[in-house]
């Protein structure tokens, strides 16, 4: 009698559980149905307009994933790029306040490009339906951050090593008035030497062209295996538009942006304020600039200050102008561009 009694209350148990399981899926179709309308109650919330949009995008991607597998039983030949890429921007597309939707491939990820209320919108989903907001570089990138950007070195003065991750720095936002135009990075330390005899040259002035508009064919001593290396190994390809070095007046720039100064784009006077980005210990190096004073020098940073010589080996800090149009994410205080 006792186990007929603990059957019975098994079954009613399991029963309920069954319901509750089917009411589950039932609302989770329904919020996979409905739930593509970002209304009023989603913004309110604590939740950014980024959070909120990046929510939709998943639940859109599941529920085409759904229709996916309920597809293919019918089609067994059905690619799923193909099913994603005529589906995915159809389920968008629900999501009130958007439109001009772009859908394309990039390695194991989706770019998915649109506009919310007029403002343009980037996001990454991987293969698992997971979306990462990225940013135009160019509207976020800071003077300072750091860029991860694929060329690894050793310092030559100080012998440190410096990665992907923390090798590279914006000294270039695309903003500031009276640079390019574009975001540009700097190396962080000092890859190479680069020596400059005035007798070399016809004059000074072909030396600062060499290093603005020949960069990538310049020989640049490389101490620690005695060894050149030309201009053109700080190039990838994929990332990188032009490679160059930087000149006072784009110094002064950079540094009035960091420290809110006022240095003229001619000023080679000592250092109000001192930081990592532009103050090195125990290192000197070129600016593609040469001096106001003489035709056979050329400005160099030291610790103190920017000084003038034309007889000296200096260190060369390669400035990496940025394709446009990048998009990348900020993670552990380092920017990753979605190439």
């Amino acid at each position: 009698m006792d186990m007929m009694k603990n059957t019975k209350g098994i079954t009613l148990v399991g029963l309920a559980v069954t319901i509750i399981v089917l009411l589950i899926l039932a609302g989770i179709s329904f919020v996979i149905a409905n739930n593509l309308i970002i209304n009023k109650a989603i913004l309110a919330s604590n939740k950014t307009v980024e959070a909120a949009l990046k929510e939709q995008i998943e639940l859109a991607w599941v529920d085409v994933e759904t229709l996916y597998w309920i597809k293919l039983r019918k089609n067994p030949s059905l690619v799923r790029k193909e099913h994603f890429r005529e589906e995915f921007p159809k389920s968008l597309q629900n999501l009130e306040d958007v439109k001009d939707i772009t859908i394309s491939d990039e390695n194991e990820t989706t770019l998915v490009k649109f506009k919310y209320k007029n403002n343009e919108f980037t996001f990454h989903v991987s293969e698992r339906g997971e979306a990462t907001y990225v940013k135009l570089l160019r509207d976020n990138v800071k003077v300072g951050d750091y860029i991860q950007y694929p060329i690894e070195y050793t310092d030559l003065y100080s012998k440190k090593y410096y990665t992907a991750n923390n090798g590279w720095r914006v000294i270039d936002d695309g903003k500031m008035e009276g640079t390019s135009g574009q975001v540009r990075i700097i190396s962080t330390g000092i890859p190479v030497l680069w020596e400059y005899y005035y007798i070399h040259y016809e004059n000074n002035q072909k030396a600062v062209n060499d290093l603005i508009h020949n960069f990538e064919n310049l020989d640049f001593l490389n101490d620690l295996d005695g060894t050149y290396r030309k201009g053109s190994s700080f190039k990838d390809e994929t990332m990188a538009e032009l490679v160059t070095t930087i000149s006072l007046s784009e110094f002064n720039h950079a540094y009035n942006q960091m420290h809110k100064t006022n240095r003229k784009p001619d000023d080679n006077s000592s250092f109000e304020s001192k930081n990592d980005l532009f103050y090195l210990e125990q290192s000197y190096y070129w600016l593609a600039t040469n001096s106001n004073d003489s035709d056979t020098k050329i400005y160099f940073v030291s610790k103190e200050n920017i000084r003038e010589d034309d007889d000296v080996k200096n260190g060369i800090r390669p400035v990496i102008g940025l394709k446009d149009n990048l998009t990348g994410v900020s993670e552990s205080g380092v920017w990753k561009i979605m190439k």
